[in-house]
């Protein structure tokens, strides 16, 4: 069961692939979206189960001008500065193939008030995984909290209890992201 993941890093010096999160004079906690260009360089590594997609997306935690995509790059595009465009636009970098694994991104879920994400991480990430089909509930995953996941508003204030996560499965068949939104959506 050999994939691979696509790994994009921005090139241009101000770009980030990550919020940023920047506190004003009063205290407010103040979250601002990614802003990670139009182009990338990309690369690929190899992966082979859960472990070894926990092991690449661990490399990447330190790396916050990179990000990871489910997409193949075309064979011309290996080793290119690249738009991070799919299939059916004019400058489409990536195709859309199977993979054995995938990301569930789950925001805002409430948690109850005994799950402490902070406190207790695996918890939280077996409470969100009881939030999913059936077939996610027990199966193993590598979780990656949101850098949003447990801010307050303000300094000094409690955080709301609700959970922000990232979820990656490795899965029984290689199934492209449009296999995906189908069943998402069914």
């Amino acid at each position: 069961m050999e994939d691979q993941v696509t790994i994009l890093t921005c090139v241009s010096e101000t770009a980030i692939a990550t919020k940023t999160i920047r506190v004003d004079d009063d205290g407010t906690i103040i979250t601002l979206p990614y802003r990670s260009g139009k182009k990338f360089s990309c690369k690929q590594k190899n992966v082979h189960d859960i472990w070894s997609l926990g092991a690449v997306i661990n490399s990447l935690e330190n790396e916050p001008k990179s990000l990871i995509i489910r997409g193949d790059p075309l064979e011309t595009n290996v080793s290119k500065i690249v738009s991070r465009c799919g299939e059916g636009h004019e400058e489409a970098a990536f195709k859309d193939i199977g993979r054995w694994w995938m990301m569930i991104d789950i925001d805002d879920l409430p948690l109850p008030d005994f799950i402490d994400p902070i406190k207790d991480p695996e918890a939280a990430a077996k409470w969100a995984r009881a939030s999913l089909p059936k077939p996610f509930r027990k199966a193993t995953c590598y979780y990656q909290f949101s850098s949003s996941q447990s801010l307050p508003k303000k300094i000094g204030e409690k955080p709301k209890p609700l959970l922000k996560i990232h979820l990656f499965f490795w899965l029984d068949k290689p199934t492209t992201s449009k296999e995906w939104r189908i069943y998402i959506n069914e």
